[in-house]
């Protein structure tokens, strides 16, 4: 019980800064006092995540999205953030959404689920994993702020490739 009131301190606080760097009005349209975020968050992602559209997602996304992804760097910026979306969401691939918590209070909200990627031509599941996302309530939309996921096995690859990092320099000793 200990650890669960740690965890909502933090978190109250974690949204109490993101709520006071955005400005954010906790009475604005779509905003909540606590709570759960919209279903319509989830139905939007999980639309977005199923049926590759790049434009769709683009305007889930927050100006200062940040996604990290198993494996990779963290990726930043909208573009930065498409293109890993297009090598990851392609028609070979379908995605499935699991919801699970989702927590809001005032501009911020987090939600947590599982997910599922099954190869659209064999119908074999590919990968399942969990995922953590941070939205931020802007001017009554919710905005994908980040987005964590970590899959249960080896990852899947879509048509894409995606740069592997720069080996790390030599230590000194």
């Amino acid at each position: 019980m200990r650890a669960r009131q740690l965890a909502l301190a933090v978190f109250a606080s974690a949204v109490t800064g993101l709520t006071a760097c955005s400005g954010g009005n906790p009475s604005a349209p779509g905003a909540s006092a606590g709570g759960e975020l919209p279903a319509s968050v989830t139905d939007t992602l999980e639309k977005v995540l199923s049926q590759p559209d790049p434009t769709a997602f683009s305007a889930l996304l927050a100006d200062n999205a940040r996604i990290l992804p198993p494996n990779v760097p963290a990726v930043e910026g909208r573009d930065a953030i498409l293109d890993y979306y297009k090598s990851a969401v392609t028609p070979e691939l379908h995605w499935d959404l699991v919801p699970g918590k989702s927590y809001a209070i005032g501009q911020a909200g987090i939600l947590e689920g599982a997910y599922h990627i099954k190869n659209s031509a064999t119908g074999q599941e590919v990968e399942t994993g969990k995922f953590l996302s941070v939205w931020v309530n802007q001017n009554g939309t919710w905005k994908l702020l980040r987005m964590m996921d970590s899959a249960d096995h080896a990852v899947a690859q879509g048509s894409g490739q995606v740069a592997e990092p720069a080996p790390a320099a030599p230590q000194k000793p």
